[in-house]
């Protein structure tokens, strides 16, 4: 199984199907690692009734925003991040990254536009407390005290001690991904997030620029299998269409994701940012 990972002339299908054959033989009563029968559904239900009788819970996810703290995802759900362009899309993943890395969860994050040093400077900002604009190594760099220097490594050390990785590809298909992620769990097992910023401008193999709707339906499905299949969370920006731009109410409405559609039906949670400023 260890050789399937590391073999990159493999389609990913067939990676998939020849690890399921694999793992077949260690799933009882099965016939592969997708199967189980409805004694084995139940026992399941019966010993999750029972755990939550001790105050044993499902793992979800807990954020670090306000006004969301009952919001938690739970394993092998699709989560979608949505807002307009400087909304802070990008910003608010790369906390919700750094909250769960300090709770012990590996973190992947797909930045299909910005540099790992990029995002990292964000990161690092909301980590040190330091204004972000302070970060990028330009004059305004002089501004920064002795304290916030002293926060700053402090920072760069504890980073040391967090299980994130950033893969910065541009152009990056939703083939990439899912068999990057499915190495990834099969080596270092599900306690997983990846996150994905954004899925906008994500590829697929086959697929053209010509039909958008098609090609967001068969990326945002492929979002869902992934997290459902490994059993991980998974977490992905999405812009939303001007629409709310022409309102005179501009709080994002469900309509406003660009190929609502398939991202609604796929998606188990949608946040939508807004700030009255904006």
């Amino acid at each position: 199984m260890a050789r399937l990972a590391y073999d990159l002339e493999i389609d990913i299908d067939e990676a998939e199907a020849k690890a399921q054959g694999i793992t077949a033989g260690f799933t009882s009563g099965t016939a592969d690692a997708y199967t189980v029968t409805a004694y084995e559904a139940a026992q399941q239900v019966y010993q999750e009734s029972e755990n939550a009788i001790r105050d044993i819970f499902p793992e979800r996810l807990e954020f670090p925003f306000v006004g969301l703290e009952g919001l938690q995802p739970e394993r092998g759900d699709l989560l979608y991040l949505a807002g307009r362009p400087g909304m802070g899309k990008t910003s608010a993943e790369g906390q919700m990254a750094l909250h769960f890395a300090k709770r012990g969860k590996r973190v992947i994050m797909f930045s299909l536009e910005m540099s790992a040093v990029q995002i990292q400077r964000r990161v690092t900002a909301i980590d040190a407390g330091i204004n972000y604009k302070l970060l990028k190594g330009d004059k305004r760099t002089s501004e920064l005290t002795d304290a916030q220097w002293g926060e700053y490594g402090k920072s760069v050390q504890r980073m040391k001690g967090l299980d994130i990785v950033y893969n910065h590809k541009g152009g990056i298909t939703i083939e990439e991904i899912e068999s990057i992620i499915a190495r990834d769990v099969m080596l270092n097992g599900d306690n997983l997030v990846v996150m994905i910023d954004h899925i906008q401008i994500m590829n697929a193999r086959g697929f053209g620029q010509e039909n958008e709707n098609a090609l967001f339906t068969h990326i945002s499905k492929k979002l869902k299998a992934i997290a459902k299949n490994n059993n991980i969370w998974v977490i992905c920006a999405s812009q939303l269409s001007r629409k709310c731009e022409d309102r005179k109410d501009k709080r994002p409405m469900l309509s406003d994701l660009r190929s609502s559609g398939s991202l609604e039906q796929d998606a188990d949670i949608i946040v939508m940012m807004y700030r009255d400023e904006y």
